[in-house]
């Protein structure tokens, strides 16, 4: 049975370098169409992210995909369309394959015992955090269930929003090892507040070929092609696959089991702006099929040393994208209740990586939030009256 990867848990952009980590196992089958819209959507999402973000971006398109899934669920005609055309899902199979995918990568460590002798530790975990005055449908609780493991908990957003918050945010930081912490704000949650999904991705991985700390050197990196900085650089003699393709070339960086990091070097002189297009939806594809199938060439690496963490609220991404109705009052979300009203809040996504001589620790979780109109709506504005001219006085 043909192998494929955990789909792309994380996209990075660095400053002229570009690489994608794979987030958990090869999985045998499981979810290959949501897989395949997955990588589609990255390309799509990435490349409007990039239009915003000046610095580096640090995106998890899997989580993100995966939360979507569960409020997709409960969206219904024109509003479950347009999420389904902006996230590339196939129209049937959604949350069955996705589910496959977490629970593939949950076989393969057991999530709340982290260990970092453990040279693989991958998990993908969802919950539904729901106001404990609304019903939610009996078929989409049972999807919920079902398909994402996520039986609804009932919380008092109405009348303790902080409290609310503060026990999603801890079941967050359990879930992706303490690296995410306060992914919701109090701007994020408030007594408006009726539903909010979470994803959470968390891997852990030890490089098959360690590198050494002693080789780790201060190297120049090219911003722009002109500009250096230092940078710590991690150095490994081997033999790896290698791609060449459209506008760079690929490397594959094997962990101590079946994932791999893949990293995609540009080529040219304006670095900074090709990097762009090497997230090109073609090249994505093609990489993802063929680095596998690449020579094996003998290399003397050298791979940066570094440490991320980001924060997005994807509201304005994802409207530009054309995933506008989810967030106004023309919102179909009756699939997951009869609540009038209901729409879609914030998106908040947080991002933890650290890449090192061990090998890579990452997490991601995203949560989206959904709010009831008619508690967000402002009361109407006055019209003024000002008597700042002369007038006439009726009295009866």
């Amino acid at each position: 049975m043909r192998l494929i990867p955990l789909s792309l848990a994380t996209i990075i952009l660095m400053c002229g370098c570009a690489t994608m980590p794979d987030a958990g196992p090869a999985i045998e089958g499981a979810g290959e169409t949501v897989v395949a819209a997955n990588t589609l959507f990255t390309s799509d999402f990435l490349s409007e992210i990039a239009t915003t973000e000046p610095s580096n971006i640090f995106v998890s398109p899997l989580s993100l995909s995966t939360a979507m899934g569960m409020l997709q669920a409960g969206a219904a005609g024109e509003t479950k369309a347009e999420i389904n055309r902006v996230f590339r899902y196939p129209e049937t199979g959604v949350y069955a394959e996705l589910g496959a995918l977490r629970q593939d990568a949950s076989r393969v460590k057991q999530p709340g015992a982290y260990d970092e002798s453990d040279p693989q530790i991958t998990s993908i975990a969802n919950s539904v955090w729901v106001e404990k005055s609304v019903q939610l449908k009996s078929n989409y609780m049972q999807i919920l269930r079902d398909d994402f493991d996520a039986a609804p908990t009932a919380l008092d957003f109405s009348n303790q929003p902080d409290s609310a918050r503060e026990t999603i945010n801890d079941w967050v930081e359990d879930k992706t090892n303490d690296r995410i912490q306060n992914l919701l704000t109090k701007g994020n949650v408030g007594r408006d507040t009726r539903l909010v999904l979470v994803n959470t991705v968390y891997m852990m991985s030890h490089w098959q070929d360690v590198f050494s700390e002693a080789s780790t050197k201060p190297v120049p990196f090219y911003i722009d092609g002109t500009g250096a900085e230092p940078r710590q650089l991690m150095h490994q003699k081997g033999t790896y696959h290698r791609l060449k393709i459209r506008g760079g070339e690929a490397i594959k960086i094997a962990y101590a089991n079946e994932t791999s990091m893949i990293v995609l070097r540009p080529s040219g002189k304006r670095w900074l702006s090709s990097v762009n297009a090497l997230m090109r939806q073609q090249t994505i594809s093609d990489v993802m099929k063929n680095i596998d199938k690449a020579p094996l060439v003998l290399t003397d690496l050298a791979l940066p040393k570094f440490k991320l963490e980001a924060r997005y609220v994807l509201n304005e991404t994802l409207q530009n994208m054309g995933l506008t109705t989810i967030f106004s009052d023309a919102a179909d979300l009756s699939g997951m209740s009869d609540e009038a009203g209901l729409q879609v809040g914030p998106i908040v996504q947080q991002v933890f990586l650290d890449v090192d001589e061990k090998g890579t620790e990452a997490a991601a979780a995203t949560a989206i939030t959904v709010i009831t109109v008619s508690a967000r709506r402002n009361p109407p504005k006055p019209k003024p009256f000002i008597v700042d001219r002369p007038f006439v006085i009726l009295i009866r």
